[in-house]
């Protein structure tokens, strides 16, 4: 290979690496700590192809199927740059973000998708404005592991299964509802949609926590609450897969039907959480 066509192969496979870095889900394959191995493995591929073409030309007449498969990397590195370049812009925000408590206390939790586009945020959808800037939380061991077993097969597998959810904001509770049974893991009930909830109202903000354990709910409609107040507990209750708590706040932008409320961005300890980050409050 000459030089070019080393530095087009380093560039997309460098590219990918970066990609799967922001995007991967990599406790769901073992811990999260593996995320950081094709990092390694990339710098150390990166040094040995550009040490074994430095006395190479830098251009020579290809062949027709090499000439095409460097032109197809050639469009890669131009795609995955794209894709990049929007997975980083993920994490802009609008400076007015609203800041709240985390809502879990006492562990290592990690964000498995959040952020202000849909390339790191499965939730950021045109149907579903209300849910633009939702995350969703699950609990990490100190191995980067989310539950135990690599193919966990009941709810109390998951390390987040009854972790205790408290208040993000001081509010009022405005809606519950509890009586949906947790489901075993790939499971759900799509009828129930957000499943065992709580809604509240902050300042004009609504924040809703969805997926709670079926009778865990600890609040009722008319309770004034501070915040880090108990709400109920984590659990795997309507439109959900895995055990874990989904986060989001919105506004009214006018109109009174649940679709015509959008997103707002909110921080927690001074950060804009998007996927794959994690959050230490032990």
């Amino acid at each position: 290979a000459t030089r070019f066509e080393a530095l087009v192969l380093v560039a997309f496979a460098g590219l990918l690496v970066l990609f799967l870095l922001q995007w991967g889900q990599y406790p769901y394959v073992g811990s999260y700590y593996l995320r950081y191995v094709p990092v390694a493995l990339m710098a150390g591929t990166t040094f040995r192809v550009l040490r074994a073409v430095r006395d190479r030309p830098w251009f020579q007449s290809p062949g027709l199927g090499k000439g095409v498969l460097i032109a197809l990397h050639a469009v890669g590195v131009v795609v995955l740059g794209a894709m990049n370049w929007m997975a980083l812009r993920a994490h802009a925000v609008d400076p007015a973000t609203v800041e709240m408590e985390f809502p879990l206390r006492g562990g290592i939790w990690y964000i498995s998708t959040g952020g202000s586009n849909a390339v790191l945020n499965l939730h950021h959808k045109s149907s579903t404005p209300a849910q633009h800037y939702a995350i969703d939380i699950d609990r990490l061991d100190r191995l980067g592991r989310y539950a135990r077993g690599l193919i966990p097969g009941r709810v109390g597998d998951y390390l987040i299964f009854g972790d205790t959810i408290h208040s993000p904001c001081r509010g009022l509770v405005v809606e519950i509802h509890d009586g949906v049974p947790d489901h075993e893991p790939y499971e759900y009930d799509s009828d129930a949609g957000g499943g065992n909830r709580v809604v509240l109202d902050c300042d004009g903000l609504e924040v809703a926590l969805l997926h709670m354990m079926e009778g865990s709910v600890q609040v009722k409609p008319g309770d004034r609450l501070a915040a880090g107040d108990p709400l109920g507990r984590v659990g795997n209750s309507g439109f959900s897969v895995q055990p874990h708590l989904h986060v989001q706040a919105s506004r009214s932008a006018g109109a009174t039907t649940p679709a015509s409320r959008v997103g707002v961005p909110v921080r927690f300890g001074s950060r804009f959480l998007v996927r794959n980050d994690r959050f230490v409050n032990e």
